[in-house]
């Protein structure tokens, strides 16, 4: 009987205070809404916003684009492509979005042994002024990192995409982000 009691009066304490917030929720109706002051729909665009190519959003691209790593590739290599994506808002819709730095990826082949392609980055990175800061499995230096003058923090990456490959050509992607 005691736990019964006990039951019903927890569930009209729940009724109570659920209640309550519902009352608290609703108003009068009498205050007045905060005017808007972007157009209708402003705010929930889907797309990226890009930056302009003159503001300070483009700088992290723009210094990834004129540092001299990726002035040329190692010696045999080919590009097969390439991606550059400026630094850039989405907008948070269903627990994505945020803030995305800027990158700048080359992808090539090489028909240099893997051991010369890593050498030739390693010396071309810290003549640029990065610094080693990771090897591959293998032992050759993969990943270094960069201060820029305004401060940006770059990271540079190579990898290999086709280990198993036996023979050349060597598929390689080397990543820049800031």
């Amino acid at each position: 009987m005691i736990l019964v009691d006990g039951i019903r009066a927890f569930r009209a304490a729940v009724a109570l205070v659920v209640g309550c917030s519902v009352l608290a929720g609703c108003g009068s109706g009498l205050s007045a809404q905060p005017a808007r002051t972007d157009p209708p729909g402003q705010n929930m665009t889907l797309r990226s916003k890009r930056p302009d190519p003159s503001s300070t959003e483009a700088r992290p691209l723009a210094n990834l684009l004129s540092d001299p790593v990726f002035a040329s590739l190692p010696p045999g290599s080919t590009k097969t492509g390439e991606q550059k994506d400026a630094a850039h808002n989405d907008p948070v819709i269903f627990g994505s979005g945020g803030t995305f730095g800027a990158s700048y990826e080359i992808d090539f082949t090489s028909t240099a042994p893997a051991s010369d392609v890593y050498a030739d980055l390693d010396r071309r990175a810290r003549a640029a002024g990065w610094d080693a800061v990771a090897k591959d499995s293998d032992g050759r230096t993969a990943q270094w990192v960069k201060a820029y003058p305004d401060w940006s923090k770059g990271d540079l990456a190579v990898e290999r995409l086709n280990p198993e490959k036996a023979a050349p050509p060597y598929m390689y992607s080397l990543v820049g982000s800031i």
